[in-house]
């Protein structure tokens, strides 16, 4: 492995509440994470308001959940995107249109008048966040950290020589944080690239420092730059793990901004 440059972020809001009317400016020298956990969202007339946001395509996968929870958090997901994309833009929830990218990952087809705009979605029991940004790759993973695991096992089978060494060294829970922290990043970076699993997790490492700052190294079957990639991790509950991956070569850290809050009807709406 190689090029292990500090890849960590020093700048993070403190996530705070939003009113659901106001609007926000977004610029390339930002990106923006929204997130909220479903199981507030039990109001009808406000889980009606997200079902009429979906498109047609959207509503016959909604139908397809067998269990309610699972349907709850993916429209809770979707009214997530596509409010958040209209506190930026002048487009109702509604109007926003999506693409499937060569490897499944939802994309903003018409960016109406902005810059290119990229929002990325993940989802776990309790929690689904995004992250948002302009004209670059970005990736978003969240992770209930109450989940059952075998840490060892999974890191053996998916990760790379020295984080399966790394997490020997661990018990208990500080095996379970630094699991979680290894699978939150690498997943937070496929997402950014847009590849899935056709890049192997074992194919790219992180080195995870006493400072929590984040160094990603490449190995030769993906060779990259690790001074182009930004990583940032927090946790939004004491049971959730976030970590954001931005893509941002030959410029300083960007600022994270951090939102918390239930997605009401934005101002265009």
């Amino acid at each position: 492995m190689e090029n292990n440059n500090d890849t960590s972020a020093p700048q993070l809001s403190v996530p705070s509440s939003e009113g659901v009317s106001e609007k926000f400016s977004l610029d390339d020298s930002t990106v923006h994470v929204w997130y909220c956990s479903p199981e507030q969202i039990k109001e009808t007339g406000l889980v009606g308001y997200y079902y009429t946001l979906l498109s047609n395509e959207e509503r016959v996968r909604h139908g397809r959940f067998f269990f309610e929870r699972d349907r709850h958090t993916f429209l809770v997901g979707k009214a997530l995107m596509r409010i958040t994309l209209s506190r930026y833009a002048g487009l109702r929830p509604s109007d926003w249109v999506f693409k499937a990218s060569a490897h499944g990952r939802p994309e903003v087809k018409l960016s109406h008048g902005m810059l290119q705009t990229n929002i990325n979605l993940s989802h776990t029991n309790g929690m689904v966040a995004c992250v948002v940004g302009i004209d670059r790759e970005l990736g978003i993973d969240i992770e209930d950290t109450r989940r059952e695991v075998d840490a060892i096992e999974l890191a053996q089978r998916f990760f790379s020589s020295s984080e399966t060494t790394a997490l020997r060294r661990l018990r208990g829970d500080a095996l379970r944080r630094a699991f979680f922290s290894y699978w939150t990043l690498k997943e937070s970076y496929i997402k950014a690239r847009g590849m899935g699993l056709s890049i192997p997790l074992d194919h790219f490492a992180f080195e995870i420092g006493l400072d929590t700052k984040f160094r990603i190294a490449f190995g030769p079957e993906h060779p990259g730059n690790s001074a182009d990639w930004q990583f940032v991790q927090f946790a939004p509950t004491p049971h959730h793990l976030l970590s954001v991956c931005v893509h941002r070569p030959g410029r300083p850290d960007l600022a994270l901004v951090v939102h918390e809050g239930v997605p009401g009807p934005p101002a265009t709406d």
